[in-house]
């Protein structure tokens, strides 16, 4: 028994380790791309408040740029908004996904601990056998030599 402890689903245990890091970075990459989308909606709201601004400014100095910020306000808006629906229906995609994944990962990681624990108590047994047998070696060569006081 000196030789050392070797758990016999290391390799299943491997593969599951992966499939674990697999899904913990499709995770990413989703999360990634809602903050993306996220963004993209607050680049579009201040692109209209933006354009809101310069049409009360406009208004208030009564100059010629009104009429053409008349003219283009509504396909502007319009295009925005349907811009930010877009995303917004997209994120709610991408938030079916993640909530899918996280499922997918709770289950791995499920699966994982099981393979550890089953390793871990296949070391503490081997550990225990191995504990024993060098007791039980160290018991035998202290009867064999015997003590010094020991007189025939």
């Amino acid at each position: 028994m000196s030789q050392k402890f070797k758990f016999k689903l290391q390799g299943v245990l491997r593969l599951k380790e992966l499939a674990e890091d697999q899904i913990k970075n499709q995770l990413g990459i989703i999360i990634g791309q809602i903050d993306q989308k996220s963004q993209l909606i607050i680049d579009y709201k201040s692109e209209i408040q933006f354009y809101f601004d310069r049409y009360e400014v406009a208004e208030s100095s009564k100059g010629e740029m009104l009429g053409g910020l008349r003219t283009y306000m509504p396909e502007f808006l319009l295009s925005h908004y349907q811009k930010i629906k877009k995303c917004n229906d997209e994120i709610e995609k991408l938030n079916i996904e993640k909530i899918n994944l996280i499922k997918k990962l709770n289950e791995a990681k499920g699966q994982v601990k099981i393979f550890t624990n089953l390793k871990d108590k296949k070391y503490a047994e081997y550990k225990y056998k191995y504990d024993k047998k060098m007791h039980n070696e160290i018991e035998e060569l202290t009867i064999l030599k015997g003590s010094p006081n020991d007189k025939f």
